[in-house]
């Protein structure tokens, strides 16, 4: 799949827009997951932590001994990691059938045919 930049003119400066390298799409790719599980983390973080005490956090019924800031940054991360697994199934679900099960590669002829011999 290709893309086209969205680049704007700027004074004299002459429009190269052009389709997105393969480097660029795949990091495309990865910031439309990874930008927007950082804000909802970043929430989702906020909201926890102004409701629960890291203080008074237990884990598999044992308290955790470990500084407040490891334990918001701990924190983070779990947010993070679940948004992101989140983020990316959503950006998967949102191509096309043809695209994910690479149909427009196979010929529809072999696609109904089983291999027996």
């Amino acid at each position: 799949m290709k893309y086209q930049k969205n680049a704007s003119r700027v004074g004299n400066v002459p429009d190269m827009s052009g389709l997105l390298t393969f480097a660029e799409e795949a990091l495309m790719k990865w910031i439309y997951i990874l930008w927007p599980s950082f804000v909802t983390a970043v929430l989702g973080e906020m909201v926890f932590f102004a409701l629960i005490n890291p203080k008074e956090l237990y884990l598999l019924g044992q308290p955790v001994y470990w500084s407040p800031i490891a334990i918001y940054s701990v924190g983070f991360l779990m947010f993070w990691g679940l948004t992101a697994i989140t983020a990316s199934l959503y950006y998967f679900f949102q191509k096309p059938a043809e695209e994910i099960n690479h149909l427009d590669d196979k010929p529809a002829s072999k696609m109904h045919h089983s291999h027996s011999h």
